[in-house]
């Protein structure tokens, strides 16, 4: 990708999300170096209501422009650990109500932005355990579900992330919730095509 061209600094997009994606955000940077501008918060977007919560000093002190056009965005595995055997960190409702409501902040501060969520990832259940700490899949595709009726229906897109890496083998995993480097680079090439997709107007079903 890279043609000797500068990266273009009118194109800009937002990466923003939990530890999954702090894993591939700077190769996407890197990946999409000529293509355009891609940035994000220095710290880790946590559970839904912790991202909605901390745009408002994200934007202001990091000065972010309103003319961003993609924001590519996620929250979830935070909302749906058990810890010590309790339900879900964010009720399943709750979580469709801040999904929306994030949805909404982030239209509000970008409102020239196509703004793309990507469900959360599977992981390993039998690596947790289940009395401590706690992941299950299928909380994990409950709160996708809810999350993609809601983005669909407000008119963003939905990149399914859940899909992509629900296959992966063991060996891609370096614990019960992360990839290692190699499944990192994958999903950057996935997420960076993505990117240039939308602004290349040439979005499909992903």
């Amino acid at each position: 990708m890279n043609d000797g061209k500068s990266a273009d600094k009118n194109f800009s997009a937002l990466l923003i999300g939990d530890s999954i994606s702090l894993s591939y955000r700077e190769l996407v940077k890197f990946i999409l170096r000529d293509t355009m501008k891609i940035f994000y918060p220095p710290e880790n977007g946590r559970f839904v209501a912790y991202t909605f919560r901390a745009l408002y000093e994200w934007s202001r002190d990091l000065k972010w422009s309103s003319d961003t056009q993609i924001v590519y965005w996620n929250n979830g595995l935070w909302d749906v650990v058990r810890i010590f055997g309790d339900e879900p960190q964010t009720p399943l409702n709750d979580y469709g109500i801040l999904i929306e409501r994030t949805f909404n902040r982030l239209k509000y501060l970008f409102p020239q932005a196509k703004i793309i969520f990507a469900t959360s990832t599977p992981v390993l259940e039998g690596r947790f355990d289940r009395k401590i700490f706690y992941r299950s899949n299928a909380d994990i595709e409950k709160y996708n579900d809810v999350a993609r009726e809601i983005i669909l229906r407000n008119g963003g897109l939905v990149h399914d992330l859940y899909a992509i890496t629900k296959n992966f083998p063991l060996q891609a995993y370096q614990d019960a919730t992360h990839f290692i480097p190699k499944a990192c680079e994958f999903l950057a090439l996935n997420v960076a095509n993505v990117l240039n997709e939308v602004k290349n107007n040439s979005v499909k079903n992903f």
